[in-house]
């Protein structure tokens, strides 16, 4: 079952609503696990970590002395005493080892500076003293959801010494076995070989992630602006430097960088040099040493013009840890991107903070997934309302992060190509709900060139600046009928509010229905197998209904049991668990009425489109995510709806739908 932290709901890895399929033979729970370990006097071994050397990436100088690789417990490295977490954590915690994952530990370094989220990332209920049982589990967002990772802490030590992340502090664990963690959410240890910052930066956080190409291509003015307004709120930042090719990797330019490595951005300052303000970012390199050497280096003369109580506010100090200062001026000099992840979780009292609209929905085949923009079903994509009411400080527009992520398909599907479109809706009262066709003829997006690139990455982030007012949100994929899951996020800067953009539920009143045809052959049947008390039960009710309907039901279809018990119990006005003759009309003039609407389509099984249009034309008005819900309950593997399956369905929404009316007093 998942647990709580805080207000946040974390599911074990594996389990239902984890979004991962369970390989495991049970569900590992930590303090399940740390129990029976204690019980037993036994150690955790995890029986779903690859321990073979197949599974690390090796150079070639641990293949050589492969024999002095092992995998140990830090109890049995030697000279060691170790502490998951020694004196707090810090920054200088994460050091690389012979692994190509600067991406992982320049995104973990960042991490380290927010408090909240290392709690959160890193539970505190577990040691190597207290309660040891040699098992550690560790907290990672994936679309969507948090999600509990266990292991054990058996880690790769070459020569005595561990050969992945460490810590300046070699008694200090926590790291190393973050990095396992993350390693076996990700497959094994080899899928930490060069992956990308945005990555881990969204798995450590949950955050919406944002990039910015360097040096900007427009609005460069702002840009400083953008880093350090997210800053004050919290976000997390890393610096890239591109490689212009494989041998120009971890090569070291002249200023002191590295080519083709990831930097952590942990702190924005803005100094007075010169009479003038002059934006700094503090950087650190993840293998812990070869820092830049230009202006406002360690060493630089600048600093000369620093008053002491300043550079103590900025934590400057002379040491080869790889941190240094450089000017925001250098950094769009020198690097090629810059990642900003902003966080959506609640902070703590007193920080700044974004204000966070979120959104799970799905595209449905028939009935959401509309397609592309410009295409004939657009208009059927979920749709989401936002009304933008305050500018941002001392400006007169809005800012604006749109945040798209779509779920991990099941199997070995591909990501689908996805994007976000923004409209403004000039007067909500003169549109339909939900806006139609007609109106995305009429009103074009809002022009971002990015707003109509499509793309198959897990995540598409699109800023904006707009001037207050309405607008309409609208996720959707390249291809229409294309079915899959996603998370929408708006992060402002002031207070917005947003809200689904469907249509009311209700049963709407059939004027039009026909009569009942042949009452008195419907009466005469009735009484040929009501009882004496001249009602009858859901037996006698079937047994008329498969009599009545015999030569109407489609494809060879009977009234089942299930549908016979369902159908008294909606009829069943007196809940006595029997029919009258009065209660038998009514429900067979409805019946009679969703008969008529399936066979209008002539069809033993209708497609998901038409089961769509079946319920509208008995009625039923739905939005799409109740839509959504009953093609995933009702469509066959096939993608069809059968009569029988339409019939239940039918029953069941108006049975729904005419509860809540008796229960609306305020008529709402």
């Amino acid at each position: 079952m998942p647990y709580k932290y805080k207000k946040i709901t974390v599911y074990h890895f594996g389990e239902k609503g984890s979004g991962f399929t369970n390989f495991e033979e049970e569900i590992l729970e930590y303090e399940k696990i740390r129990a029976k370990c204690l019980l037993t006097e036994k150690l955790f071994e995890d029986p779903n970590f690859d321990l073979s050397f197949n599974s690390l990436c090796l150079d070639e100088k641990v293949k050589d002395e492969i024999h002095l690789l092992k995998w140990l417990r830090p109890t049995e490295i030697p000279e060691i005493h170790p502490q998951f977490i020694a004196d707090g954590v810090s920054r200088f915690d994460v050091e690389q080892g012979a692994i190509g994952n600067c991406w992982l530990l320049a995104s973990l370094g960042c991490i380290t500076t927010h408090p909240h989220l290392m709690k959160l990332i890193v539970p505190n209920d577990q040691s190597f003293n207290h309660k040891y049982t040699g098992a550690f589990h560790f907290r990672f967002w994936q679309y969507g959801r948090w999600v509990d990772i266990v292991i054990d802490d058996r880690l790769p030590v070459f020569k005595g010494k561990l050969l992945y992340l460490k810590s300046q502090n070699v008694n200090e664990f926590w790291g190393a076995l973050l990095e396992k963690a993350y390693a076996k959410l990700l497959g094994s240890y080899k899928c930490l070989e060069g992956g990308n910052p945005s990555t881990a930066m969204k798995d450590f956080s949950g955050g919406v992630l944002e990039s910015f190409i360097l040096p900007p291509v427009k609005e460069s003015e702002s840009l400083p602006e953008v880093l350090y307004k997210a800053y004050e709120r919290s976000s997390i930042m890393c610096a890239l430097i591109e490689a212009s090719d494989s041998a120009a990797l971890n090569t070291t330019t002249e200023q002191g960088l590295v080519r083709g490595h990831v930097y952590s951005i942990t702190m924005i300052y803005v100094v007075e040099y010169e009479d003038e303000d002059e934006l700094l970012l503090r950087l650190r390199n993840p293998w812990g040493k070869v820092e830049w050497n230009g202006n406002w280096c360690d060493k630089s003369l600048t600093w000369n013009k620093i008053s002491i109580s300043t550079k103590t506010k900025m934590g400057f100090y002379l040491k080869e840890d790889g941190e240094f200062w450089i000017s925001y001026v250098d950094l769009v000099k020198y690097f090629s991107k810059i990642y900003v992840c902003h966080l959506d979780i609640t902070l703590e009292k007193g920080e700044k903070q974004w204000m966070v609209s979120v959104f799970e929905d799905r595209w449905v085949r028939g009935v959401s997934a509309g397609g592309k923009y410009g295409g004939a079903s657009f208009c059927s994509n979920p749709q989401f309302v936002l009304a933008l009411t305050k500018p941002d400080e001392e400006a007169d527009v809005c800012s604006l992060i749109v945040g798209l992520t779509q779920k991990r398909p099941r199997g070995l599907k591909k990501l689908l190509y996805i994007t976000c479109q923004i409209f403004k809706i000039p007067d909500l009262n003169k549109c339909t709900r939900p806006l139609n066709q007609d109106f995305f003829s009429k009103n074009e997006c809002v022009d971002v060139v990015s707003d109509l690139k499509y793309t198959n990455e897990r995540d598409v982030t699109v800023r904006y600046s707009l001037p207050k007012g309405l607008y309409c949100i609208i996720p959707s994929t390249w291809e229409p009928d294309t079915e899959g899951s996603f998370l929408l996020r708006v992060i402002s800067e002031r207070n917005s509010h947003m809200r689904t953009y469907e249509n009311y539920i209700a049963v709407e009143p059939q004027n039009n229905k026909p009569p009942v045809t042949n009452l008195a052959y419907v009466k005469s049947v009735f009484s040929q197998y009501c009882g004496a008390d001249n009602l009858i039960d859901w037996t006698e009710l079937q047994t008329i209904l498969n009599v009545l309907k015999k030569q109407e039901l489609v494809g060879g279809a009977s009234f089942t049991d299930n549908i016979s018990r369902s159908l008294l119990a909606m009829a069943d006005d007196e809940r006595s668990g029997k029919l009258d003759l009065k209660e038998f009309i009514n429900l067979w003039s409805e019946l009679d009425h969703w008969t008529a609407v399936f066979k209008q389509f002539l069809k033993r099984k209708l497609q998901v489109e038409d089961f769509c249009e079946a319920l509208k034309l008995s009625g039923f008005c739905l939005n799409n995510r109740i839509l959504n819900l009953l093609v995933l309950r009702y469509a066959g593997r096939d993608g069809l709806v059968s009569f029988e399956d339409f019939v239940t369905c039918a029953i069941k929404l108006k049975d729904m739908i005419d509860y809540y009316k008796r229960r609306d007093i305020k008529k709402q």
